[in-house]
């Protein structure tokens, strides 16, 4: 059975910041009134604070003095006495993926936390409150099959591999529903790439185990899923169909298992790679923040963050 149907919004997507390489992943900040956006291309972390035209001013938060080759996914840890952005990125210097801790006070202020066997291509970061661990969906350079999703325990320092998702291909986006304790992976589905995604769910409430149960949410009509959001209540995603060019909404169940879901398309944007919920205008999750990037192996571009009213 196919839970929903496709219909199209008439909303349209307005460009709040501009002139990104590659822009690849977006965190809101209400404490500090600011956005964080990671830089794909440049190896470059930005910061955004509204203005009072409508757009957002933009400021280097990390530049390229700091030798990082590539920003992906990022996380926003706040607090009344602690505002911390954790990100995913690739460095001259290092081996693999990094994963680092940046100073949200200072300009380039940053510390190493630690390091995936893999480097970043587009990954997505999530971070599980309860268990303190963050959890790595790496592409695999979207080789078949190649796709793996890693847990870093912040208490003890390990770093595992999330067997449930073993064998899969193209992980880019992660998000986990705190209240639940669930993860959610984007990956390609490879009996077909343009016609549908997937989405896996798996149950993290204790942690990282080769026991996990992992479900499987097909979405029709999308391809190339990279990162999204979930509402509040954790019955809907909000997602970037990189592949397809389009942002939409899917609407699902905790009572089954796999699930075929049908989408409704909310705007249409050239290979957008995130959707997160707009903390800083909005209290009721309507407007969501959306970042694009560029055809794969295309050249840098001159790209944008827009803001979209999903309602």
């Amino acid at each position: 059975n196919i839970i929903g149907q496709e219909s199209v919004a008439s909303t349209t997507p307005v460009v709040i910041a501009s002139n990104f390489s590659w822009s690849e992943n977006i965190v809101c900040a209400p404490e500090l009134q600011s956005v964080f956006v990671s830089e794909n291309k440049k190896g470059r972390l930005w910061r955004l604070t509204p203005s009072q035209n409508g757009k957002y001013n933009q400021y280097v938060h990390i530049d390229e003095t700091q030798n990082f080759t590539l920003f992906a996914g990022l996380v926003y840890q706040g607090g009344s006495n602690n505002q911390s952005v954790y990100a995913l990125a690739n460095h001259r210097d290092m081996n693999g993926c990094q994963l680092i801790k940046t100073n949200t006070q200072e300009v380039n202020s940053w510390s190493h936390i630690a390091s995936f066997p893999r480097e970043c291509v587009g990954d997505g970061l999530a971070y599980h409150s309860l268990t303190n661990t963050f959890y790595v969906a790496n592409e695999g350079d979207f080789i078949p099959g190649n796709g793996k999703v890693y847990a870093y325990n912040a208490n003890n320092g390990s770093i595992t591999e999330v067997a449930a998702f073993s064998g899969s291909s193209g992980c880019a986006g992660a998000f986990v529903d705190n209240q639940r304790g669930l993860l959610y992976v984007s990956h390609i589905a490879l009996d077909n790439i343009v016609d549908k995604s997937q989405v896996s769910r798996l149950d993290i409430s204790h942690g990282p185990s080769t026991q996990n149960k992992r479900e499987i949410l097909e979405v029709a009509d999308v391809s190339g899923i990279d990162d999204f959001t979930l509402s509040v209540d954790g019955s809907s995603l909000i997602g970037a169909g990189y592949l397809s060019g389009s942002v939409f909404s899917v609407n699902f169940a905790f009572n089954a298992s796999d699930q075929k879901l049908q989408p409704t398309i909310l705007a249409k944007v050239s290979w957008p790679t995130s959707v997160r919920n707009n903390c800083l205008r909005d209290t009721n999750n309507t407007d969501v923040f959306i970042t694009q990037g560029t055809a794969p192996l295309f050249p840098a571009g001159s790209e944008h963050v827009f803001e979209l009213n999903v309602f």
